[in-house]
């Protein structure tokens, strides 16, 4: 089962660091994106009126009438707020306009809604034009006001008609005549609510927008970066989520269940401290991981201390030969007698790498073609900087000539007894052998160390690779492994900088 990929903030952080060009590209394309698309859209203009509407029962109270109570003041908005979009109201103030736009279009172009708070009704016009959005709200506003009122001042007609109706129909009595009397009353009141009743007022005119509400190049630009960004971040995660790549220490030690022996920078790979190689020399600050290889591995197991160790890892280009080699000349530099054998008869690089003879070589002596005295090569070191001391020798073994039968060659006997000679022969045996999930040469070594030194890339092996080696080593009786991870960037998790302290003591 693998292990929680974000269990603390810093592998949050990690993400965000490693993904961080994804997300900037990202973010900087929808940010783009908005601005073109702002530029390119026609200015909009919005303006606003608010219209009030009465309850006209206020006005019959004042006249001594008194009516039924009218709907309450929020039903009443509702209600006049859905006249104003009707095409009649509309129709009206399209004529007052004097435009010949459809009533759908101008419907389209008002948004019309209550106030909750005031029961005031808010008309907003949008156009292209800042006047003719100011004049639209205006006529829907001026239009619903009249048709108010117009319809309060129809109806009082209509109660006046039919008031009057029934005063025709009075007799001469006397209870006829005070009925009489009061219906004229009555007449006189509707005649003047008639004239006068105002049931809707507009409370605020709507004036020039100063500015287009739409579009707004930089809040648009600000909006499309913020999206851009959310994008990105989803977009890290989900890339990194489908990344089967091992990155950081947790992932490594969660997946392999293996102790942590050191880390190698990216810039040391393939370095060495042979003094004349033609290669790039490792400097006093590259030795300290190696240093600290050299000792955790001695620590591995304090009961039994491990003498022959062997240096593989799941994969080629995992930089297991820099390893090797360079904790071999770690271990010179410690004052032990120090052995490095080149296992990996298949494709060899130790002789180019240290300048040391191609063979006679391992597989010379496997086959009975070489002494040892004739396959061993002493390889000059550069100078330890830190004591002065003449050139240490590293003892060197390499492939030697091409083999078809290699795997078997490292399963005989004869080389069984090799490792014996040489283990008791040396304090440290380093053996650079093939990867474990390439070709099963490396797995004949296996049983015949006292220890393995598991080379993990980061950012390059995968979770698959690295559960492949730990199965294919959990098959052999228990013994001390541990992991190597190689390949660290500068500013990785693992890159603590220990350099920083080797030049602050050279310095002094």
């Amino acid at each position: 089962m693998d292990a929680p990929r974000y269990a603390t903030l810093r592998d949050y952080l990690r993400v965000l660091r490693e993904q961080r060009l994804l997300i900037i590209a990202i973010a900087a394309l929808v940010a783009g994106a908005a601005l073109f698309l702002a530029e390119r859209q026609d200015p909009v203009y919005e303006s606003e009126a608010s219209v009030q509407f009465l309850d006209t029962n206020v006005d019959v109270g004042f006249l001594g009438a008194t009516l039924p109570a009218e709907a309450p003041p929020d039903a009443r908005a509702a209600t006049n707020a859905r006249q104003i979009g009707q095409p009649a109201t509309l129709a009206k103030a399209r004529a007052e306009l004097k435009v010949h736009e459809s009533i759908a279009t101008l419907r389209n172009a008002l948004t019309i809604r209550t106030e909750a708070r005031t029961n005031l009704v808010i008309i907003q016009a949008r156009w292209g034009n800042a006047k003719f959005a100011a004049d639209l709200a205006n006529a829907a506003a001026r239009q619903s006001r009249l048709i108010a009122i117009d319809q309060a001042r129809a109806r009082y007609r209509t109660a006046r008609r039919l008031l009057k109706a029934s005063l025709k129909r009075l007799g001469t009595s006397r209870t006829d005549k005070i009925t009489k009397l009061q219906y004229q009353a009555q007449l006189v009141k509707l005649d003047t609510l008639g004239h006068f009743v105002s049931p809707a007022k507009v409370v605020s005119s709507a004036v020039q927008s100063a500015g287009p509400v739409s579009p707004r190049p930089v809040r648009d630009t600000l909006l499309g970066l913020v999206l851009g960004l959310t994008l990105g971040v989803l977009a890290a995660f989900l890339r990194d989520a489908l990344d089967r790549r091992l990155r950081s220490a947790s992932e490594i030690r969660d997946e392999l269940k293996m102790p942590l022996l050191g880390h190698i920078r990216r810039d040391v790979l393939a370095r060495t401290l042979v003094t004349e190689n033609g290669r790039k020399r490792l400097t006093e600050a590259d030795l300290e991981g190696f240093r600290v290889l050299r000792t955790n591995l001695d620590f591995l197991d304090v009961d039994a201390p491990v003498k022959t160790v062997l240096v593989t890892s799941p994969l080629p280009a995992e930089g297991k030969s820099t390893v090797a080699t360079s904790l071999a000349s770690a271990y010179v530099l410690a004052g032990k007698r120090t052995l490095i054998v080149e296992c990996d008869l298949r494709r060899p690089t130790m002789a180019k790498r240290l300048g040391a003879e191609q063979g006679p070589g391992l597989s010379d002596y496997l086959i009975g073609q070489a002494t040892p005295a004739e396959v061993v090569q002493r390889i000059p070191l550069a100078p330890d900087p830190g004591n002065g001391a003449a050139a240490p020798t590293l003892v060197a073994i390499t492939a030697g000539s091409p083999t078809p039968r290699p795997a078997e060659l490292l399963a005989s006997k004869r080389f069984g007894a090799f490792l014996e000679q040489v283990r008791d022969a040396y304090d440290v045996v380093v053996l650079d052998s093939t990867p474990l999930l390439s070709v099963g040469d490396a797995l004949q070594i296996v049983p015949r160390v006292d220890g393995v030194v598991l080379c993990v890339r980061a950012d390059q092996t995968t979770r698959e690779q690295a559960r492949a080696a730990r199965q294919a080593l959990e098959h052999f009786p228990d013994r001390p492994i541990g992991v190597v991870v190689t390949g660290v960037k500068p500013g990785h998790e693992l890159d603590y900088g220990y350099y920083s302290y080797a030049y602050a003591s050279a310095a002094r």
